[in-house]
């Protein structure tokens, strides 16, 4: 039997299986720093992708936010190939360094891009993971969700397959080449604060009533 079909292989005792060609791309939170006058503080998590971060209201302008990507490819399919390309589209106020990110690059759309895995073949159900850094200046009004999104932009294997799923560098959401995570920076008020030291007055307001009334109360038994 001749195969002509490079998106067939391995004959075995009369059948045929196609060959599958399936890139994943997730993409999560590992770090978050915030650096302000006060000092550095720093948040680790274990792969999220809505952390929750809350500054004080007198320090949130003039804080810098340092986010620290998780980006993970894996072959879901059957045959091995290669990320030759991967692009994070940058969210809007986020500062890309190349200092802090030297296996990526600045494109000329206000992209960055890495080709650091193009020569790591994937094999079926391995995965890579590489990591991102951007920056946030923080103003009194730009807190708020920080969506970050990357996609595989280029991929290969060696029987020139198209991937069954996705469409590399399309920005198709509900394609599992593509991920995202978000972070969410707040204000914080001091409100738990100020919500104690009331509590605690009106529960001093009450005890004294109840002292008057009972001091009033024995007099007149009296």
């Amino acid at each position: 039997i001749k195969i002509t079909d490079s998106s067939y292989a391995n004959i075995d005792m009369g059948l045929i299986n196609k060959n599958k060609f399936d890139l994943a791309l997730e993409k999560s939170v590992t770090k978050i720093t915030v650096q302000n006058k006060d000092g550095v503080k720093a948040y680790n998590y274990d792969h999220k992708t809505l952390p929750k971060i809350d500054i004080h209201a007198k320090k949130i302008a003039g804080s810098t936010i340092i986010i620290e990507y998780a980006i993970t490819v894996k072959n879901e399919g059957n045959v091995a190939g290669y990320v030759k390309n991967i692009v994070d589209y940058l969210p809007e106020g986020m500062e890309f360094n190349a200092d802090l990110n030297t296996s990526w690059y600045a494109g000329k759309d206000g992209n960055a891009y890495t080709t650091a895995l193009a020569d790591q073949v994937l094999q079926p159900g391995e995965a890579r993971e590489m990591n991102i850094v951007l920056t946030k200046k923080m103003t009194n009004t730009n807190t708020g969700v920080i969506n970050n999104r990357a996609e595989i932009y280029e991929a290969y294997n060696e029987y020139g397959l198209t991937d069954i799923d996705s469409t590399p560098g399309n920005k198709a959401q509900g394609e599992d080449d593509i991920g995202s995570a978000d972070a969410l920076i707040t204000v914080k008020t001091g409100g738990a604060v100020t919500y104690t030291v009331v509590a605690i007055v009106v529960l001093f307001l009450i005890g004294f009533g109840v002292y008057i009334i009972r001091n009033k109360t024995l007099k007149d038994l009296n």
